[in-house]
């Protein structure tokens, strides 16, 4: 077996029968950047379903590596998108397969978090019995940044089991959304000052980083809720912090944090002194939105087709031009 044939999958699951082969290495939990480096040996394709992050100095200690697909939409999230274009490295994701799994997740996340649910949990362990009365999600008014998959969706769902008032914002609007279900478009600051609960759902970009920074946040509606389930970085960290001191928004949901995979030290070491707020202010889940098992499943096959369509590509380099950063063209398929 030549060694460019190899594909390193990251992730903590099983890979089912149908794709494995003696081509795939399988980290189930890799443990820093060095144990990536060292199964990335001989590797010309990496599916990246872990929690890691490739940077430059992993491409440029993985000479064989050709091509990057990631498990989700967010490629900037996992992979840093100019040192991959200077290596000469190939990036493919897998949109829209997710979308259902973190949509459902977070409809969990915004009605648990109007009842309260994290605060009267750690209220409990203290000694004490929280009962304040709450909006249910039909009394709620809600505002989604974002309705591309992962929002629409989101936005079907509330509308299915609610009479709550839904707003959205984005780039575009969307008509046929609007009219199907009964959607509102706003402008941020619009959305900020009139819902209850304000769901993030935008792809991270230069264009998205600290979307909600000091201005937008201080705009907050008294008690809003705020969940995050994109990137952490479309919020100023700072501007967060100093927001939920000042209940402007009154508490934070996140799944994913500022420091993930071996920066998280918890509460040992936060630059951010977001955990340390406690749970009537801000809570952080690690990524699981989207780790349902027919979801894993879905992903992979859709990661090993991207691979395979690769591979097949006249246009597919086997090599990577470390002088030029770009792939060599022109020297057949692997």
């Amino acid at each position: 077996m030549a060694t460019e044939n190899k594909i390193l999958v990251t992730g903590d699951f099983d890979i089912p029968p149908q794709l494995m082969s003696d081509r795939v290495v399988h980290l189930r939990v890799p443990q820093n950047d060095q144990d990536i480096i060292k199964h990335l040996t001989g590797v010309g394709h990496y599916i990246i379903g872990g929690p890691e992050y490739l940077h430059d100095t992993i491409m440029a200690s993985a000479p064989g590596l050709r091509h990057v697909v990631v498990m989700g939409t967010g490629t900037n999230s996992f992979v840093d998108m100019k040192a991959a274009q200077s290596h000469g490295i190939m990036v493919d994701n897998t949109p829209g397969i997710n979308a259902d799994a973190v949509a459902e997740f977070a409809l969990s996340s915004v009605i648990s978090n109007l009842a309260n649910v994290y605060h009267s949990r750690d209220d409990l362990l203290a000694g004490g019995w929280y009962q304040k009365p709450h909006k249910t999600l039909s009394e709620a008014k809600i505002g989604i940044v974002g309705l591309g998959d992962i929002g629409s969706r989101l936005a079907k769902k509330i509308k299915a089991i609610s009479s709550a008032e839904v707003s959205y914002f984005s780039r575009s609007r969307k008509l046929d959304i609007e009219t199907a279900i009964g959607l509102h478009f706003n402008s941020l600051p619009g959305l900020m000052t009139k819902s209850d609960a304000v769901i993030l759902c935008v792809t991270y970009t230069p264009e998205t980083h600290h979307l909600l920074n000091n201005g937008t946040l201080s705009l907050a509606r008294d008690g809003q809720i705020l969940l995050n389930f994109s990137n952490p970085k479309v919020v100023d960290p700072t501007a967060l912090k100093q927001g939920l001191i000042a209940q402007r928004p009154r508490r934070a949901f996140f799944d994913g944090y500022y420091n993930e995979w071996t920066s998280n030290q918890g509460l040992t070491s936060d630059p951010y002194g977001l955990l340390e707020l406690g749970a009537d202010k801000f809570v952080a889940t690690s990524h699981i939105a989207a780790q349902a098992e027919s979801v894993i499943v879905a992903i992979l096959t859709e990661a090993f087709r991207k691979i395979e369509a690769r591979r097949n590509s006249p246009s597919f380099a086997p090599e990577r031009n470390e002088m030029t950063g770009v792939h060599s063209v022109g020297l057949g398929r692997e």
